[in-house]
């Protein structure tokens, strides 16, 4: 197995979210296999990701309180994680094979499945990475990511 996580699994990986328990899961899946990928693109919208769930105009984490402390301990132990590499691997991208790639997935599933420019990049870089499972708790996102021919675990 060779995985791909988009941001709103990190963001239950690290703060205590409805699906962090499937999250640290599917974590636990890892062992023995590839590390998760990461690319700068993920980095930066991983980094943002907690930040805005400190925002209390965020209304995704429900009963979940996260305070800005919170946000600066889950981006800490994200930016340590991508330094000891035993479960992340930063990669490069070659952005013209992304943009091909976003290119056709665009044209084969925007107008059925609505896509935002988000999932196409990480579907994209899921498949440019040759990965065959795709980890992500956004509805659209899994739509697409099957759609490409990407594992959905159950």
């Amino acid at each position: 197995m060779r995985a791909y996580a988009d941001t709103t699994f990190f963001t239950r990986l690290y703060f205590p979210l409805p699906e962090t328990a499937l999250a640290a899961e599917r974590l636990r899946q890892l062992r023995g296999h590839s590390p998760l990928p990461t690319t700068w693109l993920l980095e930066l919208e991983v980094l943002n990701a907690l930040e805005l769930h400190a925002s209390v105009n965020d209304r995704r984490c429900g009963a979940v309180r996260i305070t800005p402390e919170d946000t600066a301990s889950a981006q800490a132990t994200f930016r340590a994680d991508l330094k000891n590499q035993k479960f992340l691997r930063s990669l490069a991208l070659p952005m013209s094979e992304v943009q091909a790639t976003v290119e056709g997935l665009t044209q084969r599933h925007t107008a059925a499945l609505g896509c935002r420019i988000y999932e196409l990049l990480h579907v994209a870089s899921a498949l440019v990475l040759e990965c065959d499972t795709f980890w992500t708790f956004d509805p659209k996102t899994r739509a697409l990511a099957a759609a490409a021919g990407l594992t959905q675990p159950s």
